[in-house]
């Protein structure tokens, strides 16, 4: 997949989370859209492996006929990808999805209709189960990169304001770095279920 590709279908999915105003920076030697606190140093979010782990998201989607390989098949639309984000330290595992939302800034499109459900990950590709992919080279390299992530875990959201057919799904995990220390980063993807 070109990165024109990847940088459009992730904008796609900020534009679509977030608005006019997403906490969106362009970084990484590819400028691949991420996203990343506006407080943030540049030296405190690995630029690099959040660009890497949204190529080969793309990548992975694309050799699967899908735009986002989070939501995989099961979306009716293929015109949001999988956009990387950096959290940094704090208590982002698993059952702390009202923490991960906030610090998401997306605490504002909850409803008092949201579901927040567990998404299964397969061992094979640490992507969820419902993805039911075929082999391919670019899958593979995808799940060497997810990897590198501890604690990977993945939940989606149904009945964000605004949009009742948009589902969210989030998956993240650990990266743990060569100075000892563990942020939390991870992708997002969009499915439109009607």
């Amino acid at each position: 997949m070109a990165e024109v590709n990847v940088t459009r279908y992730a904008a796609a999915t900020a534009t679509t989370v977030y608005g006019k105003n997403p906490p969106f920076l362009a970084l990484g030697s590819h400028g691949v859209p991420v996203l990343a606190p506006r407080d943030r140093s540049a030296q405190d979010v690995d630029a690099d492996f959040l660009s890497s782990i949204a190529l080969r998201a793309a990548a992975a989607a694309s050799s699967l006929a899908c735009g986002s390989v989070l939501a995989g098949t099961t979306s009716e639309s293929d015109e949001h990808g999988d956009v990387a984000f950096w959290l940094g330290e704090g208590d982002f595992a698993s059952g702390h999805e009202l923490e991960i939302l906030d610090a998401l800034s997306l605490r504002a499109r909850m409803t008092s209709d949201l579901k927040v459900q567990h998404v299964e990950l397969s061992p094979s590709t640490h992507l969820p189960v419902s993805l039911h992919a075929r082999p391919t080279e670019e899958l593979a390299k995808m799940k060497d990169t997810l990897s590198r992530l501890r604690s990977l875990h993945c939940f989606r959201l149904e009945g964000l304001e605004g949009d009742e057919s948009l589902v969210l799904y989030i998956l993240l995990g650990q990266l743990t770095t060569p100075s000892g220390s563990a942020p939390w980063l991870g992708l997002m993807g969009i499915a439109i279920w009607s």
